[in-house]
């Protein structure tokens, strides 16, 4: 396990030491879950996101195929910078 240091102003140290105690826990142990359900809400979010895109593409949405994306941006570098 490795260690991380983040600063908090004393008002939210406070707040999250009143918060931990009510819930028979430490500061720390509360911390730790805090952001671990933080990162987990995250992650479902971002996999909603992916399969909501998946999703359009397969009903019909207009894409580009990739040979069409590669020429094109082989074309822009050729061109080099726009003005």
């Amino acid at each position: 396990m490795s260690t991380a240091k983040i600063w908090i102003d004393d008002d939210l140290r406070e707040r999250i030491a009143r918060v931990a105690a009510a819930n028979e826990q430490t500061p720390h142990s509360f911390m730790v879950r805090a952001l671990a359900e933080k990162v987990d809400e995250a992650e479902w979010t971002l996999a909603l996101r992916d399969e909501a895109r998946q999703r359009r593409v397969v009903v019909g949405d207009p894409t580009v195929e990739w040979h069409d994306m590669r020429d094109w941006l082989n074309q822009r570098l050729k061109e080099g910078p726009q003005k």
